[in-house]
């Protein structure tokens, strides 16, 4: 049908159709960009799902230890005594990325710590 705008594809000099109109080149590009939104959010759910049980795998492991065994070995308590406190950056962290990604595509000369501080510091 000729009213229907199609995209052509020029390849040495001869016009291939593409079989996309432009709405449906539209369509397209807004499902892509849904998709790859919803993966962001997928990303950072399994970031902090990940720093959940990075936090808490040692302190599970030395109270079970120390249930059925009575013992208390000195690499689960380090751990345990070192992972913890560390959650709230752990989260911190990643509920900063998108924004400190999002930055540093907007202005690529700024470096990664620079963007973090700008991110977090600054008030816009």
């Amino acid at each position: 049908s000729k009213n229907r705008k199609e995209r052509r594809l020029t390849i040495n000099g001869d016009s291939v159709n593409m079989g996309l109109s432009k709405a449906s080149l539209a369509r397209k590009k807004k499902l892509y960009a849904k998709a790859m939104k919803s993966r962001q959010i997928a990303v950072q759910g399994m970031l902090y799902i990940c720093a959940f049980y990075i936090t808490w795998l040692f302190p599970t492991l030395q109270r079970i230890t120390e249930l059925s065994m009575q013992k208390n070995y000195f690499v689960l308590q380090f751990f345990d005594s070192a992972l913890l406190p560390l959650q709230g950056l752990f989260n911190f962290i990643i509920y900063i990325k998108p924004r400190v990604t999002s930055y540093r595509k907007a202005h690529k000369e700024v470096g990664f710590w620079r963007a973090v501080w700008i991110v977090t510091v600054t008030v816009e």
